[in-house]
């Protein structure tokens, strides 16, 4: 209806608001929207920061020198992937408050991915596994989708993988 109304004040020559007063309201939520999104970015990236800190202090966590953090579930005894490979495997996304991003699991469907296409924090741990392995990831934002928000997470998230692999795709 809004965008119909629109339309005919155009065709009208009768807009409820000016050029220069539109540019200014797109204006001003740019700038409501860019330091909303910086807020998120630096709360966020202190969250996932004091969780890793506490988290590598725990017995069966283990840090590599990029930071991700990784603890082993079950060590599979098959090849390890290179990042030029397509890996089969099952995964579950979480972030921090548990909510579940995406899921393999859910879908009842193994997944493939070309680890050169995927998040550094999710390459380096799945090219970690033995085939048969199964893992969960604790990614620091700069090994993942970093200070930019996407559709379903805000910025600095930090991202929480399990993560089951099958086989390396021939």
């Amino acid at each position: 209806d809004f965008a119909n109304q629109a339309l005919s004040d155009m065709s009208k020559n009768s807009l409820i608001y000016t050029v220069d007063e539109i540019n200014k309201i797109l204006s001003e939520y740019q700038k409501y929207y860019n330091e909303k999104i910086q807020k998120q970015a630096t709360e966020n990236l202190k969250i996932a920061e004091d969780f890793l800190a506490k988290n590598k202090t725990q017995k069966d966590i283990k840090t590599t020198a990029s930071g991700l953090q990784y603890k082993v579930i079950k060590q599979g005894t098959g090849e390890k992937a290179k990042e030029t490979d397509t890996v089969e495997l099952d995964y579950e996304l979480k972030t921090l408050n548990g909510d579940v991003i995406d899921s393999s699991y859910a879908r009842k469907k193994h997944s493939e991915f070309p680890l050169n296409s995927v998040i550094p924090g999710f390459k380096e741990g799945v090219m970690l596994m033995g085939m048969g392995s199964h893992y969960i990831f604790y990614i620091h934002p700069n090994l993942g989708y970093g200070s930019s928000p996407t559709s379903s997470m805000q910025p600095n998230t930090l991202l929480i993988f399990e993560v089951e692999t099958y086989s390396i795709v021939k």
